[in-house]
């Protein structure tokens, strides 16, 4: 072959390579393609097409050869296997033993409004239904205004039968029986563990280990060691089960399409309202979730999450049904900001907002109460009142700006 054949021939077998290549990405289809053009690996021009189809391979394939590696990997993951339980197991005993010296722990303070000084959570299992018929201090305090938490109170009724606990005359049940401390610790560190779950699912896009730092930083943070230590604390937990279970839920229908993660999601936060008043919030909370953390449409957010609406309104309705209209006397050693009137009261909230992200973020020192004088009436002529005012402005004011461009800061503050 003279050297003018030959330029030619590998000329041609280059741009026959890079076609071979973008089309048809397998080797032994592009070296199909070549025996077929007439280039033999024998002859010099097919022994360079051969070696360029390698080259041009590696090069133009690598790359997605990694990607569909680490997709298969992810996708495995996600499937299941022991590694995909290592972060949960850990979030579950890390919370857990964090509480454990708590096994030993008497009742304190409104556990005995809920649970040994209320006559219908000594009713037992007979006292379960009684509490949907009335509020869950009544049985304490013959007072029918206030909390109305039905499910945690019938757990607490069926705690006293399931337990057969006792009271003796004269003198205060102060201890609790070992199981129900048990379970409550158990209830904390599940919250935890689906609390990880929805983290993971929100925060896909960001680094795998934010949701498990973030996770732990809650389980251990000092001022969740009211719910922890604080058996009267089962409604939050139960409230927190339920609104982490139903977020989950609704997140994998995303995913799924499966009717039924839809319906459990939906039975999830109806069960939530009845365990504490404050899920309500969270049907603002679930659509600002997926407006933040998926690409879906408002429309279609709002079709997702109106049901909510519903349950919350059907609980208000029962509630208003079956409490008191007056709400009775709050004395001032509860509330600090019963005497406080007008510019005094603002400036007082304002006062205590600032208090609260102090707390976040440095938690110390804690009490147990923050009733009377624990935060003293404040004017304007407090300069701490001036900064948290300034503060949350601000902050409001991040949150509006960055609003629309989903940035994970503006939901932190919103949320």
């Amino acid at each position: 072959m003279t050297l003018p054949a030959l330029i030619s021939a590998m000329a041609s077998s280059i741009v026959l390579s890079l076609i071979s290549i973008l089309r048809y990405p397998d080797f032994s289809t592009n070296l199909h393609k070549i025996r077929l053009a007439g280039l033999r690996p024998s002859c010099a021009a097919g022994r360079v097409s051969y070696g360029l189809i390698s080259y041009f391979r590696f090069v133009f394939m690598a790359k997605k050869d990694k990607q569909e590696k680490l997709q298969k990997k992810k996708s495995e993951a996600e499937k299941g296997g022991p590694s995909r339980w290592l972060a949960p197991a850990f979030i579950f005993l890390f919370s857990f033993l964090l509480y454990s010296n708590t096994l030993e722990h008497e009742y304190v303070m409104d556990d005995g409004a809920m649970i040994a000084d209320n006559a219908t959570t000594r009713m037992g299992y007979k006292g379960m239904k009684q509490f949907f018929k009335e509020s869950s201090v009544y049985g304490a305090t013959k007072e029918n205004y206030g909390t109305y938490r039905p499910l945690t109170m019938a757990t607490f009724a069926f705690d006293w039968g399931f337990y057969k606990m006792k009271l003796t005359p004269g003198k205060p049940l102060l201890e609790p029986p070992r199981g129900q401390r048990v379970v409550h610790i158990i209830m904390y560190a599940l919250c935890c563990v689906l609390l990880f779950f929805v983290l993971k699912k929100l925060l896909r896009d960001f680094h795998p280990l934010i949701p498990l730092v973030a996770t732990l930083i809650f389980a251990a943070h000092p001022l969740h060691t009211e719910v922890g230590a604080f058996i009267k604390s089962r409604d939050e937990l139960l409230s927190m089960l339920f609104i982490f279970s139903s977020l989950w839920f609704l997140l994998s229908y995303l995913e799924s399409r499966k009717r039924p993660d839809f319906i459990l999601s939906n039975a999830m936060f109806f069960l939530a309202l009845f365990s504490k008043e404050s899920a309500i919030t969270f049907v603002i909370i679930f659509p600002l979730a997926l407006y933040f953390f998926t690409g879906l449409e408002t429309s279609r957010i709002f079709r997702l999450t109106v049901l909510n609406f519903a349950w919350a309104a059907i609980y208000m309705m029962v509630r208003y049904s079956v409490l008191d209209a007056d709400k009775g006397y709050m004395p001032v050693i509860n509330n600090t900001l019963v005497e406080a009137h007008g510019d005094e009261k603002l400036s007082t909230i304002l006062f205590i907002m600032l208090q609260y992200l102090r707390l976040l973020v440095y938690p110390h020192p804690l009490t147990w109460d923050y009733g009377y004088n624990q935060v003293p009436i404040t004017g304007w002529n407090n300069m701490l009142v001036i900064a948290s005012l300034v503060i949350h402005l601000a902050l409001a004011a991040y949150a509006v700006m960055k609003f629309r461009e989903k940035h994970i800061l503006s939901f932190c503050i919103i949320f």
